[in-house]
């Protein structure tokens, strides 16, 4: 599932950077809160065996979490590894993970009607990706395309300094 939400980004420490997303929102009246919360953790991996290179290879652990209302509950956990190559103004990549997702859907319904549960479960636990980006001024755009089912393309704009 692909959604818009505000991340921070904090790295690199010691060759490891970390992340939180939250986005919440109540709208009130039956339908309630959409809350999400996600984050994660990514290491420099290949500072041990590729030494002086721009070759980039690390590797990565992410949660998420999101809510709506009294509706549905997704979580999801997803561990992978990056590889490409950094230059000062141009960076490209390529990634392969995998992921373990959770939904459940609940819905009471009136008095008349039974209640609904619905349990899934995700069938695309493979992830392959690529992506490039170029810096311009203090600003990072970043294109990122997913080649699962179904394929997702994200753009996203960031500050490095």
């Amino acid at each position: 599932m692909a959604l818009a939400v505000p991340q921070l980004t904090i790295g690199s420490i010691f060759g490891t950077e970390f992340n939180v997303r939250f986005f919440g929102y109540d709208f009130g009246g039956d339908f309630g809160k959409l809350q999400f919360l996600g984050g994660g953790v990514r290491h420099d991996i290949g500072r041990y065996f590729v030494k002086d290179s721009r070759l980039k290879i690390s590797a990565e652990y992410c949660f998420q979490k999101l809510n709506v209302g009294n509706y549905s509950d997704l979580t999801m956990h997803k561990i992978g590894v990056y590889a490409g190559h950094q230059w000062k103004l141009f960076h490209y990549y390529a990634y392969l993970g995998y992921q373990k997702s959770a939904m459940n859907i609940d819905y009471a319904g009136s008095a008349d009607a039974s209640p609904v549960h619905v349990p899934l479960s995700n069938k695309n636990p493979l992830l392959l990706a690529a992506g490039m980006g170029v810096k311009l001024w203090i600003f990072w755009l970043n294109v990122h395309g997913n080649f699962i089912r179904p394929v997702v393309a994200a753009a996203s704009l960031g500050f490095s300094f």
